[in-house]
């Protein structure tokens, strides 16, 4: 597919709300958690605060929302002079353009600061009258990391009730000579599921017409596969949109035998398809800023039979293709066997026990209950799917066993994968509950309960190995204890292998040296500083950390979207020598704790030529 020249303005081009080049870090429909889709646009700021935003149109301001910590935070709301356009720039630091003279408040930065002081930490939406327009490229906000996220800027795009994909615009569109990654194929049936690696030929981006082209080949033989045997394709991979982030894909093709059988473009979205992206994605085995998995079939369809109108074939060809709104597309050519009998699948004995009879799958559906439970040794698991479980039918199917997948279990010791593994992570004593699923389409999820023996107390959590990112993701910590054994209450969204581990590893402050020095910067009174923390296990521990300043304890702030620690220091205790001593401890949920690490922080000299 090609992209054709759009204007999104009529006869009058966009322009990016941040000065080029622009580096993407989220594109536009991708997943997010709870079967949501993303709405926008997330430009990079490279974890700086205070970059120009700039209009993308001769606009007026229609309203504002002030907030710092939930939803869009900080964020503007523009409605285009000359179209029914309307525009969103969210998470700023404030409403003043950082080139205004003087750092003198504009009027919008006045009311912002105003309504913040009226409303204190609760979030606010005021619609305004006509005051403040603004021309094409205008100079209107700071970028920031106000609401979620880190620093970024979100820009949304809507016409008509529907979110547009901003690139579209020829405006707007990326310097993008990069064909989207291709990770995994993933092939599913009534066996179960096939996950198939995926390498790039040697031959490096053909050139198109319109991009480059990218061609890549399974790594591994298929078995055979039955003539009427319905197949649902999934193929798993990223978009780096000419930046380092791995973003997701703009459009999607199946072809079976040269015909063309699916095809996708993500370039607009109703409000109403808000909370679906589970029809186009895998939501149990997508992981976001990793691998995005697509469905390459109709969502609530059966997928496809291989064959060409029931003919007698030995084999079928496919080829599934992911293309970018630059016009660069990869695509992947397979030959499936075909026959009258499928052959048995080579499931990897490493995901779990064996695929099961489909006597013993559940059906689950949108609008019924359906409640699973294992026990195993003196464990016990529960698990229900309430109405909005998921968005479609599906399968599902809850296992127990004595030991961990060989996998997870490598994944208990840091690097545990590598050739030279690390130090144990988690320790591991008990039985393993298999969750696994066929054509899931989560939505909200169900919930669930288990009950552990105690196995160390303090330390002792409920687990789930991701199979994409090869760790494991804490679920749940107990809920309570009683008579030897931990009761867990945690939420379902995933597939695999969940159990009891105890975490052993302590956090870490990084970079890991002991003792560092540095001069810093003091704006508004204040020394702001930030440390990132490395946590694998329980998470961290607020009111058992320790920062202190020349030996006493100061306030500090977790921030939990970057893993790193805030800290504000007033100007006026720093002492007569302008010079300090910042230690710094952090302590997880299992009572681990980092070493120390101190900071030798003195005061810059010029405070006039600080910046801002």
């Amino acid at each position: 597919m090609s992209l054709p020249g759009v204007t999104l303005l009529g006869a009058q081009e966009l322009v990016h709300p941040l000065a080029e080049p622009v580096a993407i870090s989220g594109s536009f429909g991708e997943y997010r958690f709870f079967s949501r889709y993303h709405m926008g646009l997330d430009y990079k700021t490279w974890l700086i605060n205070g970059l120009p935003v700039r209009s993308p149109a001769p606009a007026r301001l229609r309203s504002i929302h002030v907030s710092e910590q939930s939803g869009y935070g900080n964020a503007l709301f523009l409605s285009a002079t000359q179209s029914g356009l309307s525009f969103t720039l969210a998470h700023l630091r404030d409403f003043q353009c950082p080139q205004s003279a003087a750092n003198v408040p504009d009027d919008l930065e006045l009311l912002r600061l105003a309504l913040r002081t009226l409303v204190q930490d609760r979030p606010l939406r005021l619609h305004l009258p006509p005051w403040f327009h603004y021309e094409k490229g205008a100079c209107l906000a700071s970028t920031g990391e106000s609401g979620s996220g880190p620093p970024h800027l979100h820009f949304e795009v809507l016409s008509n009730g529907h979110f547009q994909n901003p690139v579209v615009d020829t405006g707007l569109r990326i310097n993008d000579d990069s064909p989207p990654v291709l990770q995994h194929l993933y092939m599913e049936s009534d066996q179960g599921l096939l996950k198939i690696p995926l390498k790039k030929k040697p031959l490096i981006g053909k050139s198109l017409q319109q991009g480059r082209l990218d061609e890549y080949v399974i790594q591994q033989s298929l078995p055979r596969f039955a003539r009427k045997e319905w197949i649902r394709l999934y193929l798993g991979g990223y978009d780096t949109m000419a930046a380092r982030n791995r973003n997701g894909w703009f459009g999607l093709e199946t072809r079976i035998n040269e015909r063309k059988v699916f095809a996708k473009q993500i370039s607009t979205l109703s409000y109403a398809e808000l909370n679906q992206s589970a029809r186009l994605y895998h939501t149990a085995l997508t992981q976001i800023g990793r691998e995005y998995v697509y469905r390459m079939y109709a969502a609530g369809s059966a997928g496809f039979r291989l064959t060409d109108n029931g003919r007698n074939q030995s084999s079928a060809v496919l080829e599934l293709i992911a293309f970018d709104a630059s016009g660069n597309r990869s695509i992947v050519r397979i030959t499936v066997p075909l026959g009258d009998t499928a052959e048995k699948w080579p499931m990897q004995s490493d995901r779990s026990s064996a695929y099961q009879s489909q006597q013993e799958w559940h059906a689950i559906h949108p609008q019924r209950m359906l409640q699973l439970s294992q026990k195993k040794s003196q464990a016990s698991m529960t698990i229900r799917m309430g109405p909005g479980a998921v968005q479609l039918p599906g399968k599902l199917h809850l296992s127990s066993r004595a030991d961990l997948p060989a996998e997870a279990a490598r994944a208990l010791r840091m690097d545990g994968h590598s050739k030279s593994p690390g130090p144990e992570l988690y320790a591991h004593k008990g039985p393993v509950f298999m969750l696994e699923g066929q054509d899931l389409y989560y939505k909200w999820g169900g919930q669930g309960v288990a009950r552990f023996p105690v196995q160390e107390e303090g330390r002792d959590g409920l687990y789930y190995y991701s199979y994409a990112k090869k760790i494991w993701r804490l679920m749940a910590l107990p809920r309570q204890t009683k008579d030897g054994f931990h009761e867990y209450r945690f939420s379902v969204r995933i597939t695999g292998p969940i159990t009891q581990l105890s975490d052993l590893s302590a956090p870490a402050i990084v970079p890991a040296w002991r003792f560092d020095s540095q001069q810093v910067w003091i704006h508004s009174r204040l020394a702001r500083l930030e440390f990132a923390v490395r946590e694998y296990g329980s998470g961290i521990d607020l009111t058992a950390s320790q920062i202190l300043w020349q030996g006493q304890p100061i306030p500090f702030s977790w921030n939990a979207d970057r893993s790193v620690i805030e800290i504000e220091i007033p100007a006026r205790i720093f002492p007569d020598q302008s010079a300090g001593l910042l230690s710094l401890q952090v302590e997880d949920r299992a009572h681990n704790r980092s070493g120390w690490r101190f900071y030798w922080l003195q005061k810059k000299a010029s405070q006039a030529a600080a910046p801002p």
